[in-house]
Order: structure tokens, then sequence, then C-alpha cells
């Protein structure tokens, strides 16, 4: 009987280690996601920068003749603002006036390509980090130890070559992704496990959150760049989603509430998806149609 304590006491320890290492692996490529996913959003925030450059170069094209050479900075009236408000462009005083115009316009193309290029990689990031964050949890709940001996494949990763048959099967990803016309995307939870991980794994604190008030429904984040507007297109579009995917739907209408994802808590002990919200607005809507089948178009 002792042989077969030790026997049992020696395969315990040799599935704690396992256990370890598995989850050794997964902390270690969750912080290499995380770092990615970090340099994506300082890249998308610095080429945000740019936003307005080209503005900024037609303004100059319409002064080239006026600048001196060696100039620091031009003022010009901007003709794109209804109020005519006078703008100071600064200058680089080693480059001609048309050096300059073609800087703003480069400038402004490396904004486009960066809002184009950078969303779906991030979003591609992010999803892999919940996945990771996930199977942590799941582990350290003794969950799924045999699923999880090995780090699991990135949710949005396409199929590989030479893979077996069971491998080129779609692996379901978290949420559903939208994007407003403007190119800002919304993500929509599709369970309350999914709730839980998008309001509070997944969304930053300067991202709009919104639900239906009042009834059981989806979480929905709508990405937003720190201290940036709200566009009004973008917020109708994640109400509206909010409305279609929550008990308001038979209806076609309804309150949705909205805040910032800093202002919602979960409180102590809750059921996941449950939480508490402060400093919320309310916009009653009715659903348009011609809105959501255009988002659902976007949807990925």
């Amino acid at each position: 009987m002792r042989a077969i304590g030790d026997a049992e006491r020696d395969e315990a320890r040799a599935r704690a280690r396992q256990l370890e290492a598995v989850k050794s692996a997964l902390r270690k490529k969750l912080k290499r996601v995380v770092k990615r996913v970090e340099a994506l959003e300082s890249d998308l925030a610095k080429a945000a920068r740019y936003r307005t450059y080209d503005r900024y170069g037609e303004l100059l094209k319409s002064r080239l003749g006026d600048v001196p050479k060696g100039a620091s900075s031009v003022t010009v009236t901007d003709y794109f603002d209804p109020a005519l408000l006078e703008l100071v462009l600064p200058l680089d005083p080693a480059k001609s006036p048309r050096g300059n115009m073609d800087d703003y316009f480069r400038k402004y193309r490396k904004f486009l390509s960066a809002e184009k290029e950078i969303p779906p990689r991030l979003l591609t990031a992010q999803a892999e980090a919940a996945a990771l964050r996930e199977s942590l949890a799941s582990l350290d709940r003794g969950e799924e130890l045999a699923v999880a001996s090995s780090p699991p494949p990135s949710p949005l990763r396409g199929e590989g070559k030479g893979e077996g048959k069971s491998s080129r099967r779609p692996t379901a990803r978290p949420f559903r992704r939208f994007a407003t016309e403007a190119g800002d995307a919304i993500m929509v939870g599709r369970n309350s496990r999914e709730n839980e991980e998008l309001t509070f794994g997944l969304a930053r604190s300067h991202d709009l959150w919104l639900h239906a008030s009042g009834t059981s429904g989806s979480h929905v984040v709508l990405r937003l760049e720190k201290s940036a507007e709200i566009r009004k297109e973008s917020l109708l579009d994640a109400a509206t989603l909010a409305l279609q995917y929550s008990d308001l739907r038979k209806s076609g209408q309804g309150e949705v509430l909205y805040t910032y994802r800093k202002h919602v808590r979960k409180p102590r002990g809750a059921k996941p998806g449950l939480v508490t919200v402060t400093q919320d607005k309310h916009l009653y809507m009715k659903l348009d149609l011609k809105r959501l089948q255009r988002l659902k178009e976007s949807l990925r």
C-alpha cells in the first residue's frame, strides 16, 4: 500500500510541475502579446496627431508665395472653419515652404496608413491576450488541464500550411466585432462570460461602454482614443448594437445607457456580467434597419 501511495504522490507532483510549466509558458506569451498591444496602441496614438495635417498642407499651399525662406512658422486663415479662425503652422526653417507642405501631406498619409493597418492588428493582439488570460483563469480554477497543456493558438490566426484536418477547423472568435463608417471598432459580448471579459479584460478606461437600460443584454464597447471626442454617428452605431443585442430587440426601441468604462464596476461576489454604472447618460433609440444592416456587413 505504501508503494501505491508513493506512486500517487509522485504522479500528483508531476501533474503540478506540468501545470506550472504550462502556466509559466502562458504568462510569458501573454507578456509578449501585451507588449505588442501597447506598441500598436502607441503607434496609433502617434499617428492620430497627424489627423488634420492634410488641412494644414492645403492651407500652407495657398500661402507658399508669402512664406519667407527660413521661417519657423506662418499664420494662416483656416478656410475650413466657418469661424475663419487664424492658425499658426509650425515650419522647419531648414526646409523650403514647399518642403514643409510636402511634410504635412506625407504625415497625413502616414495617419491614413496607420488608421487602415493598425486597428486589425490591434484587435488580433487584444483577442489573443484575452484568450490567454481566459486560459490562465481556467487553469487557476482547475479546468481544462489536458486541453491547456500547450499555449492556445491566437483565436484570429489563420490556418497554416501542412496542418492536420482538426487544426484547420476555424477557431471561434471572442466577441462580435463591428466597424463604424469612421473606422471605429465596436465589440459586443455574446454571453455573460464574454461580457465579463470584454468589460473588465479588454476594454480600456477611456473606451465607451453601452448597455440597454433596465433589461438583460450584451455589453458593448466603442473603442476611443484617449481624450478623443465621441463621434455622434459612432455613438449611434454602438447604441444600435446595444439595442439589437438585448431583450428590447423585439419591440425595436428602448433606452440605451452609456458611460466611460472607468465608471463601470463589478459588485463583490456578483455573477459574471453583472455590473454597476455611474455618471451614465441615456439615449432613446429606435432600431434603424439601414444602419443595422451596414453594421452587420462590417461584422468580422
